[in-house]
């Protein structure tokens, strides 16, 4: 909830005794603006010549295709390898249900994501990576996988679970502000706004998606070219999720196609493929279908707001509520 009055005999005041002797848009000139400018990896973008996470070529690559829950609440039960490895082309099925990640990592963080992916909290949820010496019998081994589920209640109605939500604790700023009395300045005001809206959950939907090529070396290091818009943090995060030392792990992210934000934190394929690297003895590559995009990376919830506003005949606004 944020609620603020602006105006009234109990409100904080600012007051400028004195013009500031320097001003921003003097000292911050960087001489750019109505200049022509080339970017310097625009060439290599627009020739197709920048190399993206799922482009480098390693030798003895395998490719892995992530397997999703085709349940949305629930428990995995089995799931049974021996469905697919007969394929011809099919490298090996791993999963590891400690390890995996259950959600994707905030930017920033330098700690592990929430693992464990046992318990299916959400329809496609990643529970395993199926390995083969090309991406199309990966495909197609993948999705003739068969995963025994064990299926539970789940919730999926945001209205009707309301009532169920929480006060987030405070962060930098409080979760609770309030200043004036916005009931009695909404009764007096001359004009009034008071809406509630509702907005469905987003996903970034960047052009690139996410994907990740795994290899490790002889003493035990990993590098990871990921497709990872904070490298540093996110290493950190990628670390501790394997149980490595932070020196252990080096990620490559040469050029992002797009992330808006949903690539600050590592996702599910990371993981994945460093685990399968590991156990295969040989680098892969996992890459995630735009649907898996939606199902398993971060994304912004569902949100509901109450918006008020007021002002005087004169415009200047007297109020402003959200909760």
């Amino acid at each position: 909830m944020f609620e603020k009055l602006f105006g009234g005999g109990d409100t904080n005041s600012l007051t400028m005794d004195k013009p500031h002797p320097d001003s921003l848009l003097d000292t911050g000139v960087q001489g750019v603006i109505s200049r022509p400018l080339d970017r310097v990896d625009g060439p290599l973008k627009v020739s197709g010549s920048a190399t993206y996470a799922a482009e480098y070529q390693l030798e003895n690559l395998a490719h892995g295709v992530l397997v999703g829950s085709k349940i949305a609440k629930g428990k995995v039960v089995s799931v049974d390898a021996d469905s697919v490895r007969s394929m011809p082309g099919v490298i090996d099925v791993v999963t590891d249900f400690d390890t995996f990640i259950k959600v994707p990592q905030q930017g920033g963080e330098t700690k592990a994501p929430t693992q464990g992916v046992k318990e299916i909290d959400y329809f496609g949820q990643i529970v395993a990576i199926v390995l083969a010496e090309s991406f199309e019998v990966a495909r197609d081994a993948a999705s003739q996988l068969k995963i025994e589920y064990e299926d539970e209640a789940g919730t999926y109605a945001f209205e009707a679970h309301r009532h169920d939500a929480k006060t987030p604790p405070d962060g930098v700023t409080p979760a609770i502000f309030t200043q004036g009395d916005i009931d009695g300045a909404m009764a007096n005001a001359a004009v009034t706004v008071d809406v509630t809206y509702v907005t469905p959950s987003q996903n970034s939907a960047a052009m690139e998606p996410h994907a990740s090529i795994a290899t490790w070396d002889d003493d035990g290091a990993l590098t990871l070219y990921g497709a990872y818009q904070m490298p540093t943090s996110d290493a950190q995060q990628l670390a501790k999720s394997l149980g490595v030392s932070e020196k252990k792990v080096r990620i490559i992210a040469r050029y992002i196609g797009g992330g808006f934000g949903s690539k600050l934190g590592i996702a599910p394929e990371s993981v994945a493929a460093a685990i399968a690297a590991k156990q295969l003895g040989r680098p892969v590559k996992a890459v995630m279908a735009r649907g898996q995009v939606f199902d398993a990376t971060i994304r912004r919830s569902n949100t509901e707001q109450r918006m008020r506003l007021a002002c005087g005949h004169d415009g200047k606004l007297t109020v402003m509520g959200q909760d």
